[in-house]
């Protein structure tokens, strides 16, 4: 089962009181948050863990706790039983949890040093997206940044297995002079993507009903999307033209300044800028 929150209850219980019937037990958000889906600031949240794998972590941690007891702390915290689409979501990984757990510590860690930590879904030419951002707006918000973390989906023009995306991220990298963390999501998952919640919802709640005759009343409309939590966005048009069928090396891959990750290594690497033949050259020589 899954667990969400689809509305409002009318007395929810604040969690210090949940806390005081229970003495001792530890905040049961803290343990759903990293394994939450959909956009945190809305009530429309859902949760790969069950009522069983929250009983074993809260096992883990000293409070023995029956199904029934989880789920009516998780109902008075406003979350209710629903059930797994699996054809919404795909078939389920066997480490897909994990992955989830490994993309919040990743993330936490970034946050935790003002790193920046992108989302990205796009089509075609996601680096290009990335490249565009960071020239008008990355590198002023993070003047000292020394790292960059990406989150993806695991297909599509940016998937895992796709050449081009690394390649090009070798020359974002190399460009930049700064390392690039990438960490997919789990097969079959990318509607959790936190930009499908976080942003493209928003933007269909606010072009609803309105004719996107031409691109320029398109990007306005994304441009104008806020939330009363304080989202803004900035949309640009680009009309540049990419070229097809782009074939990648194997001498390519093999070039490239990747470090696979400890845990899923095809998921989750980072690619580090390259050093120039010519700086080889000059410390072999000294």
């Amino acid at each position: 089962m899954s667990l969400a929150p689809l509305r409002q209850p009318n007395n929810p219980a604040p969690i210090s009181t949940l806390l005081a019937l229970r003495p001792g037990l530890p905040q049961v958000a803290e343990i759903v948050e990293p394994a939450t889906r959909g956009d945190p600031t809305q009530l429309l949240l859902w949760t790969s863990r069950s009522l069983r794998n929250l009983v074993k972590d809260l096992a883990q941690k000293g409070h023995t706790l029956s199904p029934t007891v989880v789920g009516d702390l998780l109902r008075d915290m406003g979350y209710s039983l629903q059930g797994n689409n699996k054809v919404r979501e795909g078939r389920q990984h066997i480490d897909r949890d994990a992955q989830f757990q490994y993309i919040n510590s990743q993330a936490v860690a970034f946050v935790a040093a003002n790193e920046p930590v992108l989302s990205v879904d796009t089509k075609r030419k996601p680096v290009h997206a990335i490249r565009r951002w960071w020239r008008p707006m990355g590198k002023k918000r993070y003047p000292r940044a020394k790292r960059l973390m990406i989150t993806a989906d695991g297909g599509g023009s940016n998937g895992y297995r796709v050449r081009l995306w690394k390649v090009e991220l070798q020359k974002l990298a190399d460009e930049l002079k700064l390392p690039v963390t990438v960490c997919h999501m789990p097969p079959g998952t990318s509607k959790w993507n936190k930009v499908e919640h976080r942003l493209f919802s928003f933007i269909s709640i606010n072009w609803r009903g309105k004719p996107l005759r031409t691109y320029r009343t398109i990007v306005q409309l994304i441009a104008a999307t806020t939330t009363d939590t304080g989202l803004t966005v900035r949309a640009e048009l680009d009309d540049n033209k990419f070229p097809k069928g782009i074939k990648v090396s194997d001498a390519q891959m093999v070039a490239l300044n990747l470090s696979r990750h400890a845990f899923h290594g095809d998921w989750n690497y980072t690619i580090a800028p390259t050093r120039k033949k010519a700086t080889r050259q000059k410390r072999a020589t000294n």
